[in-house]
């Protein structure tokens, strides 16, 4: 069991629409430290990794400087490639409290990968990645939520969104992409249109869906998540703090 269950027994496991706005800023705080570490932790990663493979050719040359005795190790340099992110975010009001926290981890995120590029959506998809390059995180999620053009008063259409972006974005992904999708899959009975998501993975790296919801709806009323789930290579429910902090180690491994 991972170390921050025991730290978050309590904070870690409450629901993000049942926290006080004090739990919120003590949320935002544990996410941003924790981030810093992986930050850190992947930076060591990619140093480490710049130095490839023990040239043993290069190693063995050097060696007749010291009577053939190998003192200094050469490596190959092969820098380690590092993983881009494409995240769409879901911030209509049947998610908007988790919302907040999918919007907290994405800003955290920019640091730790080659490219983060976001876009949040109700029924259409929102560039906000230059948002996350100009603002501090607090002012960032906060012109996401109240100063885009984000049509909020729309009605959710995930099949429309993800057309769009592939009308617009596609271009972004290729094999070191990953894609995140945050959202609970409620489309209001739109077309779900899963051969473009289809589209969409075989394009990336591996596409990965956050649901906010318990799995047990995931089967309920205009929820097209057992539709969708066949075409990610990885869904999970994010309800809390506790889920959002393994799925941010997890995809730092």
């Amino acid at each position: 069991m991972r170390t921050h269950h025991k730290h978050f027994e309590n904070l870690g496991e409450r629901l993000f629409s049942s926290l006080t706005p004090r739990e919120i800023e003590e949320m935002r705080e544990v996410i941003g430290l924790l981030v810093r570490k992986l930050k850190d932790r992947m930076g060591r990663r990619y140093a480490a990794g710049k130095r490839g493979a023990l040239d043993v050719k290069g190693t063995l040359r050097d060696a007749g400087k010291f009577q053939g005795i190998p003192l200094i190790l050469k490596y190959r340099r092969r820098p380690l490639r590092k993983t881009r992110i494409v995240a769409l975010c879901d911030v209509s009001g049947s998610v908007w409290s988790a919302a907040r926290f999918m919007l907290n981890m994405l800003y955290s995120m920019q640091d730790c990968f080659s490219a983060v590029h976001s876009f949040a959506f109700v029924c259409g998809t929102t560039d906000i990645t230059e948002i996350f390059e100009n603002n501090e995180v607090n002012q960032a999620v906060e012109k996401v939520l109240t100063n885009t053009d984000i049509e909020f008063g729309a009605l959710t259409d995930y099949g429309a969104v993800f057309s769009e972006f592939r009308r617009n974005f596609m271009h972004l992904l290729d094999r070191k992409t990953t894609v995140i999708i945050m959202g609970d899959a409620r489309s209001n009975y739109h077309n779900p249109r899963e051969s473009v998501l289809d589209e969409i993975r075989e394009k990336s790296r591996r596409l990965i869906w956050l649901n906010p919801e318990p799995e047990a709806f995931w089967t309920t009323g205009d929820s097209e998540m057992n539709t969708y789930k066949a075409y990610c290579h990885e869904v999970r429910p994010c309800r809390n703090l506790n889920q959002l902090i393994d799925f941010i180690e997890d995809l730092t491994l």
